[in-house]
């Protein structure tokens, strides 16, 4: 399935809100509700829309503090970090990356002790390197 550039605004309504009426990406976009219907719907079908989701509020949540880590795996420990790091809540999301850190991972805490407390525990798995998010930008 070919995403045109109709499919691409329907798609960045649909991503800067799941929720928003069919009748008023029509709008937005120029097409009859229908046929914005049947786009999603194909996309849907094609896996180019592959679910919707809730975009959280962290600090009313009380995990305002976030912070980036990447991690420089010793050796034979990749998989025991994943497990360890699928058990964590403040894991937000692991990803395996190139070059001389093998994981980049977001984690979402509500004090810098709890922060402190998962980088001292990531150290049994490598050389952890912590950024801690001042502000979002985009």
């Amino acid at each position: 399935m070919s995403v045109d550039q109709l499919n691409q605004k329907i798609l960045e309504r649909l991503r800067k809100n799941a929720r928003i009426p069919v009748s008023e990406i029509s709008k937005d976009v120029g097409l009859t509700a229908p046929a914005i219907a049947e786009r999603i719907r194909r996309m849907e079908e094609a896996g180019i829309i592959r679910s919707y989701g809730v975009v959280l509020d962290y600090e009313k949540l009380g995990y305002a503090l976030q912070a980036f880590v990447t991690v420089r795996i010793y050796a034979n420990q990749s998989q025991r970090l994943v497990h360890f790091l699928k058990q964590q809540k403040e894991v937000q999301a692991c990803y395996a990356v190139t070059g001389r850190e093998g994981y980049y991972i977001e984690l979402r805490s509500a004090s810098l002790q709890e922060l402190e407390h998962i980088i001292a525990k990531l150290t049994e798995f490598g050389e952890p390197n912590t950024s801690i998010v001042l502000s979002k930008v985009i």
